[in-house]
């Protein structure tokens, strides 16, 4: 044997035992792949990726080689990320479809998977987020497209304003996007209807894909198509119906959600319970820990919101169902001036139009979830604020009234008959 097949036999050897070493670590990569599906954690660690490549380069000796087994680390590691995706995606995966419009899909690591819901190829894709979005998440997503470009603006309610809006219809023209181009929305509601509106004007309309990173806008925001901007201190009063090409939902992604904004997003699910759902509100009620049952909350919230968007697309009829405690909760909103979360308002908002019955276990349900604490405010701002409201018809105020978990009534009130309410 020559001293080249020596060299190459030995080679050979060494390949089987790191081929053995392989195969044994991808069986523990699916092991954490299982715990992090139980336990809600993302695929990406980017600290302890660059500890582990700093840690493991540091056992080579040969100066020579170490950029070498540093790439060889990253490959390593972007395998078993690649992995651990497809493991977490073929458990529990599930796909809405709202008929005639988009599907919505549903499923743990989704978000390393776009290409496979999302038109990337031969297009300029503009991803908006905000400045509360970890960046990590924006880079998955970057990754991915091969010509990407990313507009980020100051996270809160008082960027969803005509100022912003402007903002990325100017940065889409600057790029030079088209007709072809997209936008892909990746945060929490206002980014939702801030991408939405921009899509839906621009050069009169371009594709928009949404990932909403909040539970608020997985359960409720961002399925339905409304788009829009508040204007002149009125929320939502500027806007349009444009609906997304899909919606890709990633229950992972609220595992760095503060606790307070995934309440918040809990009390939209706990309003599609209330009014569609008396098994959803059980679930929510009885909950010993609703991290692990969150899953199904989005899942059976997005099925109600679905349904009804399907059967009343513009809001003439039943979606109006949609608006119980957003009567009241909306101008709570906009007279805190930030103090109060969108949960939070409409949470108290539902207890106004609730039955004594069904009220005494909403707020249980509320203090459960810290979504029952006192607002002080000012009958006259929150009357004149709700005399704005779209929801308004010949001088009365359409509500939404629940005497009843699971059920829902369709009343018409005066301002005055509200102002008795409050």
């Amino acid at each position: 044997m020559s001293e080249l097949d020596k060299r190459r036999e030995s080679i050979n050897e060494i390949d089987k035992k790191m081929a053995h070493l392989f195969e044994e670590r991808m069986v523990e990569v699916k092991a954490i792949a299982d715990i992090k599906m139980k336990e809600g954690l993302p695929i990406l660690n980017k600290d302890r990726e660059e500890a582990l490549i700093k840690k493991n380069v540091s056992y080579i000796s040969n100066d020579e080689i170490k950029e070498y087994y540093i790439d060889f680390l990253k490959n390593e590691i972007e395998l078993s990320k690649e992995y651990q995706s497809l493991i977490i995606s073929s458990i529990g995966n599930n796909v809405i479809h709202v008929k005639g419009k988009y599907d919505i899909h549903i499923g743990r690591s989704i978000i390393y998977r776009i290409k496979e819901y999302i038109d990337i190829e031969n297009r300029k894709i503009l991803i908006i987020s905000d400045s509360n979005i970890p960046k990590e998440y924006i880079e998955i997503v970057r990754t991915q497209i091969k010509d990407s470009y990313v507009f980020i603006f100051e996270a809160g309610e008082k960027s969803k304003s005509i100022e912003t809006y402007l903002s990325i219809e100017k940065f889409l023209l600057e790029n030079n996007f088209n007709r072809h181009d997209a936008i892909i929305a990746l945060g929490g509601g206002v980014t939702g209807d801030l991408s939405g509106f921009a899509a839906s004007t621009y050069m009169r309309g371009i594709d928009f894909y949404n990932i909403p990173t909040s539970l608020l806008s997985m359960v409720d925001s961002s399925v339905g198509g409304k788009t829009g901007i508040d204007f002149n201190g009125v929320k939502n009063i500027v806007g349009s119906f444009f609906s997304p090409k899909a919606i890709l939902i990633d229950p992972n992604l609220l595992s760095t959600l503060p606790i307070r904004e995934f309440n918040a997003g809990l009390a939209e699910a706990i309003k599609m319970a209330s009014t569609f759902n008396p098994d959803l509100f059980s679930l929510i009620e009885n909950s010993n820990d609703i991290y692990k049952d969150i899953d199904k909350v989005i899942y059976e919230s997005i099925k109600i919101k679905a349904k009804v968007v399907e059967i009343d697309a513009k809001e003439k009829g039943l979606r109006s169902v949609l608006n119980f405690g957003h009567t009241i909760g909306h101008a709570f909103e906009s007279s805190s001036k930030g103090s109060l979360l969108h949960g939070e308002a409409i949470a108290l908002g539902m207890l106004y139009f609730s039955s004594k019955d069904v009220k005494e276990r909403l707020i249980k349900v509320l203090d459960k979830y810290n979504l029952n604490n006192p607002y002080e405010y000012d009958k006259n701002e929150i009357l004149s604020l709700i005399s704005h409201d779209k929801k308004s018809e010949n001088d009365k105020i359409k509500v939404i009234k629940v005497d009843e978990i699971g059920t829902y009534k369709i009343d018409y009130l005066s301002l005055s008959e509200i102002g008795e309410l409050l």
